[in-house]
């Protein structure tokens, strides 16, 4: 197979086997190796930041919510 297209439909869990897994489907001789991908990149775990649902709170605004009746002046026709 000559070319490969990749689409995801969210983005990365801030988990590097799920980083792996793509690489892996893109570049198959190069990123074979799980645990050798690991050895090379394991040290990245500590860099990522995973939220804490405290840290979540503080920076994802509130949701606020309103709802307003307008009356229409289209009349529909059958």
């Amino acid at each position: 197979m000559d070319n490969k297209l990749l689409l995801t439909g969210t983005p990365l869990q801030n988990n590097l086997a799920e980083l792996w897994s793509l690489l892996n489907f893109i570049l198959p001789d190069i990123f074979s190796s799980h645990q050798e991908f690991e050895s090379w990149y394991g040290l990245l775990n500590h860099f990522i930041w995973q939220p804490m649902p405290f840290d979540l709170l503080i920076h994802v605004p509130f949701l606020v919510s309103a709802s307003a009746f307008l009356q229409s002046s289209y009349q529909w026709q059958s």
